[in-house]
């Protein structure tokens, strides 16, 4: 069903957190556009419709794309927008990201009972959290946040490995449903904190819950954390025309070397990757680190970092080949010094942990990230 030349359709997951993201793009695409007008169109996903499927058996990111994905290759949607994070690194023929609005804060958040007043709330100023001079300072207070043996709760291998490398008396539980479930959980005592990504609460205008972020050095955050994708035809010039208006050069650099990095270690695969970018004034900056979640497979960490001048180029922010290929070079230093030989143990393990949830009864709603 064709659109008219004054509507644009924006397709969703509806849970809240995907309707508030999709709100932001909605409301920046007519504020843009002056004249235009848009309908969101909520899909109900495949990871949407098993409720109950464990995390470690929904593995692949393309259960939460899939179906948006097919509404936009059958146009009844222009538009879809992802978390950047759930996006596999490679997309469908025929489908492009179209525009990277702003990045919101990529970092993790630690998050507390409400009961718990935070002394500092510079802890929680994603500007603090991201200024490397205050790594030192913002870790001694979160290491004194969080208890000895604290009960910590959260979905993600990547935080679970990250956490135990930190702080290996911690007991890292899985935390199931959306941000208001798992709230209310850390409430009701079944956690001691949680640990939530810092762009979820601040869209779902929760920033207050922030106890205080972690630096990204520190608690590496997953490939374009923070950050949107508009998923759109890659022959649809008007759409594409459009959503360029509310397009963010720098939070581009940064998410396609993010995403480079995913596609040449891991391609479509889900491993326990933190990568991070920081675009500086004359410089790019790359940082990876790969845990094992669980601390029997060993909690070393691989880490690779690496730093490059920006090109001196007037296509900088529009021809990101560049960034691309400081992703794919970072990519081949992590398979080289071990990283291939950690993904194959993560596939493994992931194999093994799917094969008990099948034969295990769960009656815990999941939910991604």
């Amino acid at each position: 069903m064709p659109t008219t030349q004054s509507k644009v359709r924006i397709g969703t997951r509806g849970s809240a957190l995907a309707l508030a993201q999709t709100a932001l793009v909605s409301n920046a695409i007519e504020a843009a556009s002056p004249g235009l007008t848009t309908e969101i169109v909520v899909v109900r996903t495949t990871a949407d419709r098993a409720p109950s499927l464990p995390l470690s058996e929904i593995g692949d990111k393309a259960l939460w794309v899939v179906d948006l994905e097919q509404q936009l290759l059958s146009g009844d949607i222009d538009v879809a927008v992802h978390s950047m994070k759930d996006l596999p690194a490679d997309l469908p023929a025929g489908l492009v990201i179209g525009a990277v609005p702003e990045r919101e804060c990529p970092l993790d958040a630690l998050v507390l009972p409400a009961a718990f007043v935070s002394d500092d709330i510079a802890l929680s100023n994603p500007g603090y959290a991201s200024d490397r001079d205050n790594e030192a300072f913002i870790n001694e207070n979160l290491n004194a946040l969080v208890s000895y043996g604290a009960r910590v709760g959260t979905s993600s291998d990547r935080r679970q490995g990250q956490l135990l490398y930190w702080r290996p008396d911690l007991e890292v539980i899985p935390v199931r449903g959306n941000v208001d479930t798992r709230l209310r959980k850390l409430e009701e005592d079944e956690f001691d904190a949680i640990i939530l990504a810092a762009a979820g609460l601040r869209r779902l205008r929760l920033e207050h819950r922030i106890t205080a972020l972690f630096p990204a050095i520190q608690l590496v955050p997953a490939a374009g954390q923070g950050a949107l994708a508009l998923e759109i035809r890659e022959n649809d010039k008007r759409t594409s025309e459009i959503v360029r208006r509310i397009h963010h050069p720098g939070s581009a650099v940064g998410v396609m070397a993010e995403r480079a990095f995913v596609r040449a270690v891991a391609g479509g695969c889900s491993v326990p990757l933190g990568v991070y970018t920081q675009l500086l004034p004359e410089y790019l900056e790359i940082y990876v680190r790969a845990v094992a979640p669980d601390p029997e497979n060993g909690a070393e960490a691989i880490e690779e970092s690496k730093m490059i001048p920006l090109p001196d180029r007037a296509d900088l922010f529009t021809d990101l080949t560049w960034a691309e290929d400081l992703g794919r070079t970072v990519g081949a230093q992590f398979l080289t010094h071990g990283g291939a030989e950690f993904i194959e143990r993560m596939r493994i393990s992931t194999s093994t942990r799917s094969m008990t949830s099948i034969s295990s009864d769960s009656n815990e709603p999941a939910a991604h990230g």
